[in-house]
Order: C-alpha cells, then structure tokens, then sequence
C-alpha cells in the first residue's frame, strides 16, 4: 500500500503516516528512489501491539 492509501484507511493524514515511517513507528519498505509502501498486515499488527500496550490509537483525541 502507499503512504496515501495508509493515511485514508486510517484517517489521518498523509504527513503523519509518513513521519511515523520515518520514525520507524510504522513499518514500511522504503524503494529506490525514495517511495514507501506498506503491508496492511504489518501496520494493523503494530498498532493493535501499540493499542494494547496502553498507547494511543491514530485519531485517538486526549479527552
């Protein structure tokens, strides 16, 4: 999946999916010549571990 595609599955924006990637929050596969795709498998794994390890989830607002 691409950065944009990642971002509209997970409501938000297109920025934050790529600074987490950057980060290595996300996973991703970085291309030669700079493009990143994911596997949807991987990000829904890692935020669920994140979800259950107390974090928040994308879009998550502090109440």
């Amino acid at each position: 999946m691409t950065v944009a595609e990642v971002a509209r599955r997970l409501c938000v924006s297109v920025d934050w999916v790529y600074e987490r990637a950057k980060s290595g929050e996300l996973p991703s596969y970085k291309l030669p010549g700079g493009r990143r795709l994911f596997r949807w498998s991987e990000v829904l794994a890692t935020l669920e571990e994140r979800y259950r390890e107390g974090g928040s989830m994308p879009g998550d607002r502090a109440a």
